[in-house]
């Protein structure tokens, strides 16, 4: 999947809303590299993609609470706090579709909260204001079909990993050697290679189906 915008509300690290603008996806390239200083928070982004596509508590699982950027947290005391990740991407009808997973809390002091509640919402325009739909389980299947969770980590990833792989593969100019094993190439070409034996078997069965049927209808003419 590729984004247009990331925005996060109060996410995580990230105080007030920060947006992240990405390249039109007709640029040539699908690859896109995020940099920031240490502690910038390069890796709060993929755990945001996470909580985002899937719904990822990210390990606060009974603390959804904690999910709320603490500085926005504390500001509100007492009352409802929320945080959220929203995404733009396009379609291939060539529309925007912009969707948002929201978690919201209605907090008795900055560290305890009375309710919480996540949400993912896909955005809908009206009158010419964007406004939130809960999603009915109908945009759930179609991103976890976009991205599967076992291959989440194919696409999105940490720059530090792939520099290990480089520097451990750069001994005898093996530097592809190590992006294949990084992205898992072999996995992609076993994938690739059962899908073409599936295609090749349904065209061998569908090609005697329709032998037989001929052969048959010989058979009562003659």
């Amino acid at each position: 999947m590729l984004f247009e915008e990331l925005t996060f509300q109060d996410f995580l690290v990230f105080r007030g809303e920060n947006t992240l603008r990405f390249p039109p996806t007709d640029a040539g390239s699908s690859l896109v590299l995020v940099l920031a200083p240490n502690n910038g928070g390069k890796t709060n982004v993929i755990r945001a993609l996470r909580f985002l596509l899937y719904g990822d508590l990210l390990g606060h699982e009974g603390h959804v609470l904690r999910l709320i950027n603490d500085a926005a947290r504390h500001e509100v005391s007492r009352g409802g706090a929320e945080g959220w990740v929203q995404a733009t991407v396009p379609t291939q009808s060539g529309e925007r579709l912009t969707f948002r997973r929201r978690v919201a809390a209605q907090l008795e002091s900055p560290g305890r909260s009375v309710s919480s509640d996540v949400v993912l919402e896909r955005g809908e325009v009206f009158r010419d204001q964007l406004r939130y739909v809960p999603d009915d389980g109908t945009l759930q299947r179609k991103l976890e079909r976009l991205v599967p969770r076992p291959l989440f980590d194919y696409f999105y990833f940490q720059g530090e990993e792939l520099a290990r792989q480089l520097i451990a593969s750069s001994r005898g100019s093996r530097i592809r050697e190590g992006m294949a094993t990084l992205l898992h190439e072999s996995e992609w070409q076993h994938a690739a290679e059962r899908r073409r034996q599936a295609h090749v078997w349904a065209v061998v069965t569908a090609r005697g189906r329709k032998q037989r049927k001929k052969t048959r209808a010989s058979q009562y003419a003659g």
